[in-house]
């Protein structure tokens, strides 16, 4: 009777494990979503600078868009755009609109892309520096990209699904299960 007493006691601290992780996993994800600090919607914000307007052929009111901010200058930003481009394929014609802003001008970030050995799949809109400001005073309220890149989920809503700063295997891995949940 005390053997089967044990085994029932450490099944069940197993299980506890187990959710406690899970919940703790799942919150982690929820966390990753700043409250907006001032009024304007990201999606407005794109609207405003024309730039959901030029993807007309690619977008609807039920499309989700990936934003990444990137620059030419840090190399975590560039290094994850492999992963990205894999991203981007994998939800091609799935509803789900990736899309670059930088502050760079087209030739530097160009330059830093074949001296790399890069290429770029999806939308990228350069001279966006006030944009990135834009949406970092939105949401941090500061006028400057404290940490590139930034990952930015809308949902069909418009509203921001998942927001994501630094590069990490981590991110991709959050902003991949989110959008394989079909948000």
């Amino acid at each position: 009777m005390r053997k089967y007493l044990i085994v029932l006691i450490s099944v069940l601290v197993i299980v506890g494990s187990f959710i406690l992780a899970v919940t703790l996993y799942r919150l982690e994800i929820i966390n990753t979503i700043p409250e907006p600090i001032a009024n304007p919607s990201i999606h407005r914000l794109l609207l405003e600078e024309s730039i959901l307007n030029d993807l007309h052929d690619s977008y609807n009111d039920s499309t989700q868009i990936v934003i990444n901010i990137l620059e030419a200058w840090c190399a975590p930003c560039l290094e994850e755009i492999p992963r990205l481009n894999h991203l981007a394929a994998k939800y091609h014609n799935k509803n789900i609109l990736f899309v670059a802003l930088t502050s760079c001008n087209k030739e530097d970030l160009l330059m830093r892309f074949e001296n790399m050995g890069l290429t770029f799949d999806y939308h990228i809109y350069f001279n966006q520096g006030e944009l990135i400001n834009d949406i970092n005073t939105a949401y941090f309220g500061q006028t400057s990209t404290v940490l590139v890149p930034q990952h930015i989920l809308l949902t069909k809503y418009g509203e921001v699904g998942l927001f994501l700063t630094g590069a990490s295997e981590k991110n991709i891995f959050l902003l991949d299960n989110y959008l394989n949940r079909g948000k």
